[in-house]
């Protein structure tokens, strides 16, 4: 909770997944679009920053989802949630979407995936 401060923003994400950030990180994304990537077209971009949501944190640190986000991300009232952190941001999905995420990594794909950033030889046995 103390790392979040008092809110957080929240926007869509790829694969059905909605990511929250904190309000500092946010801006510092916000900052770096608005100095380079809105010079070009970007769908990205612009869904990024048409589903963005400033949100009040409770004491708790509980949120409201606004409905949106829930409906994008597959996230039903009282349904399952699964939060990720990820670098400078946290990943909430439905159950459904992370089981239907994590079962489409293959062998194959990871290697394919780790060689594209040049990390192939880490996981060759």
């Amino acid at each position: 909770r103390d790392g979040l401060g008092s809110s957080v923003v929240l926007t869509r994400g790829p694969d059905h997944v909605v990511l929250l950030f904190r309000t500092d990180v946010w801006q510092t994304i916000e900052d770096k679009l608005y100095g380079e990537a809105l010079l070009t077209p970007s769908r990205i971009m612009q869904r990024l920053f048409s589903s963005r949501f400033q949100i009040g944190l409770d004491s708790r640190a509980r949120m409201a989802i606004p409905q949106v986000l829930r409906e994008w991300a597959g996230i039903e009232a009282n349904g399952r949630v699964v939060m990720l952190g990820q670098g400078k941001s946290i990943e909430l999905w439905s159950k459904k979407y992370w089981d239907e995420y994590q079962n489409s990594f293959t062998s194959a794909n990871t290697l394919e995936a780790a060689s594209e950033l040049g990390l192939g030889d880490l996981f060759r046995l």
